[in-house]
């Protein structure tokens, strides 16, 4: 049996911290298969719209892999690349903003096939 690819779904936010909850909670809804996937968040260090027990709670209740960093990002570009090397188990990198939604049910099953 071929083994399933895990995706790497790598989000950067600032400053909206309320539309990331939003955003995170979509993609989870919109999954088929969320134990196959590490949940990566890369936050700004001096983002005061970040709660970080907050983002705790809210990820423990989903009941997935995540990681999260805090650090200072230099630009855009440094903070979507940013952590990405801290985690080594993974196939696939989903790299996403906390305004891209999925439209698609199952998305992570289409990428995976592919």
């Amino acid at each position: 049996m071929e083994k399933v690819k895990k995706i790497m779904m790598k989000f950067t936010s600032r400053s909206r911290f309320h539309q990331l909850k939003d955003c995170i909670l979509k993609y989870y809804q919109f999954s088929d298969d969320t134990k196959n996937m590490i949940w990566v968040f890369t936050f700004d260090i001096d983002d005061d719209s970040f709660n970080e027990s907050d983002f705790k709670n809210f990820m423990d209740a989903l009941n997935v892999e995540y990681k999260y960093f805090l650090d200072k990002s230099e630009n855009k570009i440094h903070a979507i690349n940013r952590d990405v090397n801290k985690i080594t188990d993974w196939d696939i990198l989903l790299n996403i903003s906390d305004d891209q939604m999925p439209v698609v049910k199952g998305y992570d099953s289409y990428i995976r096939k592919e």
